[in-house]
């Protein structure tokens, strides 16, 4: 098996490096996971989110949540497979309740020769234990429109300068409005 590494660099404003710190995984493939969003946690330590690849199926990324203490030494990593083939972590933030939400973005290749992707709202507890998920789709381009409704859901023609909602048949809808 070959080890892969996530480098974490502590910075200041000015000078050079506090620490450096190398955070290693195992897998089959010559892959390195990917930090991509790096915050401060209000304990003083780091919480990072990104994507690894997923050792048991080679070849498929799956979210990366890394929490460290204030000198970068891993505390726990959370890693969460929300079913697609792709899947990333894109930012993350600390929540009033001590837990985390971070933002990430999804894609399946192999159904649909377009492919389809969402976004994603993942928030965890304090431990990085998942606690809810939102799903958002990213419409294809071979989604029809059923209907056009108005704000209360009665259906309508558009008209300039009224707010309206078009309904299509893979379940996404799109808030518009045209204005004259």
């Amino acid at each position: 098996m070959k080890k892969t590494l996530l480098i974490l660099l502590c910075l200041p404003l000015i000078g050079s490096a506090q620490w450096i710190n190398f955070y290693l995984s195992t897998n089959d493939l010559n892959t390195l996971p990917l930090g991509v969003c790096v915050e401060q946690a209000n304990d003083g330590g780091y919480i990072l989110t990104g994507s690894i690849e997923d050792s048991l199926n080679p070849g498929t990324q799956k979210i990366l949540l890394l929490k460290t203490d204030v000198n970068g030494a891993e505390e726990w990593r959370r890693i969460f497979d929300i079913g697609d083939y792709y899947q990333y972590g894109i930012s993350i933030s600390q929540i009033d309740n001590g837990g985390y939400i971070l933002t990430g973005q999804s894609a399946w290749f192999f159904n649909n020769p377009l492919g389809s992707h969402a976004f994603w709202l993942i928030e965890t507890n304090s431990l990085g234990t998942l606690t809810s998920t939102f799903n958002i789709p990213i419409s294809s381009s071979n989604r029809e429109l059923e209907k056009v409704v108005d704000i209360l859901g009665r259906d309508i023609n558009p008209e300039k300068n009224k707010p309206f909602i078009e309904i299509y048949n893979d379940g996404t809808v799109e808030k518009k409005i045209i204005i004259e």
